[in-house]
């Protein structure tokens, strides 16, 4: 009899101590997002929402939206003959992306800043915050261009204390990533946050027939970010940034040669060999 007293008190024990688990990770799992263009907690937002932090963000290595889809389920980024052609889809739904001229049906906002053309959001990420993935139509709030969703990147803002970092990263196909960051006040009531970064590498396909590497990595960027609180009530940021993106994209190897490969091959002088798909050649006749 008194074995089973001593159990239940245990099981009663144990079932206590779940509970407390439980409220604290509750309590840890409050996320502040502006999806709605005010900060309220996840919980809150009647919107589909998908937030990455920064930290995921080093861990993932990702460095920018294209790598992002790898932490967001429903994100799907593609890319055809450049940089330009890039699609974005969410959920499955999005717009072609073979002209350049056609705007993408998710938009991409830096800071709130909305980027027209999808080679404009294609620059690699700068000292994020968080990003947030909007689901389903977003006009409403953000206008046109959302009509499958929007991808919102808020950067991190300048420390009224001084701060630096600054990271090398480096490959193979030579490879190299630099980036640094200074951040620190002026006064009492204006910060400054400046950072710049390059990342490189050349091109793992060539084209054997203008003898120039394909797929390869060129992109430079400074920012400068000013944040000003005179009072409590009042905030005044302005951001100025520089991106330029210079490579060669895209190349794919051939799996299979078709009935035009003849006629192909006479004007181009040679048409790549499936059977040697893997040697990283392909025969285009430009980049």
């Amino acid at each position: 009899m008194s074995n089973k007293v001593v159990m239940r008190q245990r099981k009663l024990v144990v079932l206590v101590s779940l509970a407390v688990l439980a409220n604290a990770a509750v309590a840890e799992e409050r996320v502040t997002v502006t999806a709605a263009k005010r900060e309220q907690t996840l919980q809150d937002v009647p919107i589909s929402v998908s937030v990455t932090s920064q930290e995921t963000l080093q861990q993932a290595h990702i460095t920018d939206i294209i790598d992002l889809q790898s932490v967001i389920p429903s994100l799907k980024v593609s890319q055809a003959n450049a940089i330009g052609q890039t699609n974005f889809t969410i959920r499955g739904f999005g717009n072609g992306s073979g002209n350049d001229g056609i705007e993408s049906a998710v938009g991409v906002f830096v800071d709130g800043v909305y980027r027209s053309r999808t080679s404009s959001a294609m620059d690699d990420l700068p000292e994020v915050e968080r990003i947030e993935v909007l689901r389903g139509p977003q006009s409403t709030i953000f206008g046109k261009n959302v009509s499958a969703g929007a991808i919102t990147i808020i950067t991190a803002k300048p420390k009224f204390t001084r701060d630096a970092s600054a990271e090398v990263s480096l490959g193979n196909f030579n490879s190299q990533q630099e980036k640094v960051m200074v951040t620190g006040p002026i006064s009492d009531a204006l910060a400054f946050r400046i950072s710049a970064s390059n990342n490189s590498r050349v091109g793992y396909l060539t084209n054997s027939v203008t003898n120039h590497d394909v797929n390869d990595r060129d992109r430079q960027s400074v920012r400068a970010d000013f944040l000003y609180e005179p009072t409590k009530k009042l905030s005044v940021r302005v951001i100025a940034d520089y991106n330029e993106i210079n490579e060669v994209c895209c190349g794919t190897a051939q799996l299979k040669n078709g009935a035009a490969s003849a006629f192909i091959a006479g004007n181009l002088g040679a048409v790549s060999n499936p059977a040697n798909k893997f040697d990283d050649k392909l025969n285009f006749n430009t980049d």
